[in-house]
């Protein structure tokens, strides 16, 4: 508790409502704290953004953009959120906060640390309702993307629940370098870790993950840091969960290759349909297999295990161990890294694939595992395979993979192909300036440097040292953020002879959306209508409104169908419906004084009687002081 006795938040209260009580956990970027709610009286997570990040107004945006994706995904196996909003505390500092369900209990990382390897049926008991809370989220249209061990909790009553939602697509805009991702490495699929768009499949790859920890007790790649963990992803098949724990059911060997296919493609499409699976598949297992256990000391046997630390006790919801942090790896700092947590969250190069670090020589080799269409594995070597004739994602795979896998000859090999390598470039560079300058006695080549991946301004500059100059282009990318070089004509490492400028094609952002018409529609469709658009949703205000029903989007501020940036907040006008008056009295007017009095108030008479003359109004149908919506009508009486 001395962490909690040394944060300057525990002991305050927040907005005058949450009570800070003590530090549950610290992320890389939020604390969450155990906080009483005041006017509820009720145990709350309190998520506080770090104060140096709270100074920057988009990481602020997207905090809060975390609360409304959370917020639209209501299921018992979600933790819900509950309240956000920032202040400014006693020393002028912004505190931006998130409020949770509190979920007395711990991590699955802890279940894991204290009881893997566990048994089929302990480890399917887990994962369903995993499945269940990301099912929901991917039917509302949301990818999680950063599923691990930390974010799945498990309640004392040993309910199971997802938490935080702040990787998830519609809580990340653009990166603004468009060189880092944001996730887990010893999570992240392929794909993700390329820089290609993530999207449900991704969840996926990380599930099956879990559930080969949940087995197996470890991660499928342990290595010295992050970038090497992700390279083994990038470039090894997942081994079957079998392998470490001999004895589990086949099925369970396919369901965790199916889930890790390095093709997103040949994955579940999404955790509904994974889910599907995993149900039939624990159906058609037996008692004696959900009930296997693993060899005694299967655990310290192999080699590489991930460490066990102590489990740091109950947790509240979005937990996870210090070491889970987010830390940014700026391309200038990517060195060899040293020794870190594997399962730590931290910012990757897009570029990963190109990590010169080698791929551990006691790994898997990709072809460790491959299962056939209908689920069935092939196995490592070292372990006997039963022969199944090839199915549809076998020959899939095959037609991915060369015939012949290069780099598997000996030394000698590899230096012979490493002389010819060094003689053929040799032979290019000569013919490239020779032809490039009208021959060996014309005026000599000059070779375009490397730019993909740089920003306009730093290849410019790169160019003009090289005594060339630049012709730009511009496309739109999905990938890379506007203003990043994509490709140069001629390419890098080409003789030209500095008369021409060298083409760049550079980024122009993601290509534009046409805003969506929300108009008419409730506050949850027109999420959800945005959300199908790339786009975002923010109510910029509530307010009366007679022709559009309570709760439904009145007006926007874009036109539908204006260009809008993908992930931009879309501002809407929400109505609170017709706004409500008061009943006039009006008994002892005339009928054309009580009239007049009614229209001013927003109602429409109706006279019983002369409505003419000198005639007073003797009676009227609704009591004075009634509030009543706009527009409506009233009886009067007149004699």
């Amino acid at each position: 508790m001395s962490s909690s006795r040394r944060d300057p938040l525990v002991g305050t209260t927040v907005e005058d409502r949450y009570e800070v009580l003590d530090r549950v956990a610290r992320g890389g970027m939020s604390t969450v704290y155990r906080a009483l709610d005041r006017r509820l009286d009720r145990m709350v997570a309190l998520k506080v953004m770090h104060p140096h990040l709270a100074e920057d107004p988009a990481l602020v945006a997207r905090f809060e953009r975390e609360a409304k994706t959370a917020a639209r995904v209501s299921h018992p196996h979600v933790v819900a959120v509950l309240d956000q909003g920032h202040t400014v505390d006693a020393s002028g500092e912004t505190v931006a906060y998130l409020v949770m369900e509190f979920v007395p209990g711990r991590t699955l990382r802890s279940v894991i640390r204290a009881e893997a390897p566990l048994t089929p049926r302990r480890a399917l008991d887990l994962l369903l309702p995993t499945l269940a809370g990301l099912a929901a989220a991917h039917r509302a249209g949301l990818v999680h993307r950063d599923v691990k061990p930390e974010n799945v909790l498990v309640r004392e009553d040993g309910r199971v629940t997802v938490a935080d939602f702040g990787l998830s697509r519609a809580a990340t805009g653009h990166t603004s370098t468009g060189q880092a991702v944001l996730g887990t490495p010893a999570y992240l699929a392929p794909e993700h870790l390329s820089g290609e768009p993530a999207d449900t499949r991704a969840d996926v790859y990380a599930a099956g993950i879990l559930l080969f920890e949940l087995l197996t007790g470890r991660q499928p790649f342990t290595a010295a840091g992050p970038l090497q963990v992700a390279y083994r992803h990038l470039h090894e098949r997942v081994p079957v969960p079998s392998t470490l724990v001999p004895g589990l059911p086949e099925r369970l060997d396919d369901l965790v290759l199916w889930c890790t296919e390095p093709d997103p493609r040949d994955r579940p499409q999404d955790a509904t349909v994974l889910l599907d699976a995993l149900e039939r598949v624990r159906a058609g297992l037996s008692d004696a297999e959900l009930d296997h256990a693993p060899p005694s000391g299967a655990r310290e046997a192999e080699a590489g295990a991930v460490p066990v630390p102590v489990d740091p006790g109950p947790v509240a919801a979005a937990d996870e161990p210090e070491a889970s942090e987010t830390v940014p790896v700026p391309r200038h700092a990517l060195r060899p890294p040293g020794v870190l947590d594997d399962d730590a969250t931290r910012t990757l190069p897009v570029g990963i694939v190109a990590t010169p670090a080698a791929p551990d020589p006691d790994a898997a080799p990709r072809r460790a595992a491959v299962p056939t269409a209908d689920g069935a594995s092939g196995r490592a070597p070292d372990r006997p395979a039963r022969r199944r004739p090839p199915r549809a994602r076998a020959r899939r795979r095959s037609a991915r993979e060369p015939l012949e896998r290069l780099g598997a000859g000996g030394g000698r090999t590899v230096a012979i192909g490493a002389a010819v390598t060094l003689l053929l470039t040799g032979v290019a560079l000569l013919l490239g300036f020779t032809l490039g300058s009208g021959g060996l006695g014309g005026p000599a080549g000059t070779v375009v440097p490397p730019l993909t991946g740089l920003d306009q301004a730093d290849a410019r500059t790169r160019l003009a040292h090289a005594g060339l100059t630049a012709q730009v282009t511009t496309r739109h990318d999905e990938r890379l953020s506007d203003g990043v070089v994509l490709a140069t004509e001629p390419a890098a490492g080409a003789a030209v002879d500095g008369r021409s400028p060298v083409a760049l094609t550079v980024s122009a952002g993601p290509a534009p959306v046409p805003a969506p018409d929300l108009t008419g529609l409730t506050v949850t469709a027109a999420h959800r209508a945005a959300d199908e658009a790339g786009l975002d949703v923010h109510v910029r205000e509530r307010r009366a409104d007679r022709a559009t029903p309570a709760g439904s989007v009145a007006a926007q501020d874009a036109a539908p169908g204006a260009p809008l940036r993908p992930g931009a907040a879309l501002s809407v006008i929400v109505s609170t419906g017709a706004a409500a008056h008061a009943m006039p009295p009006v008994v002892g007017l005339t009928a054309g004084e009580a009239r007049t009095r009614l229209e001013d108030a927003g109602l429409v008479a109706h006279v019983d009687g002369p409505s003419h003359g000198a005639a007073r109004v003797t009676a009227q149908g609704t009591p004075a002081g009634t509030l009543l919506p706009e527009g409506s009508h009233v009886r009067i009486a007149v004699g």
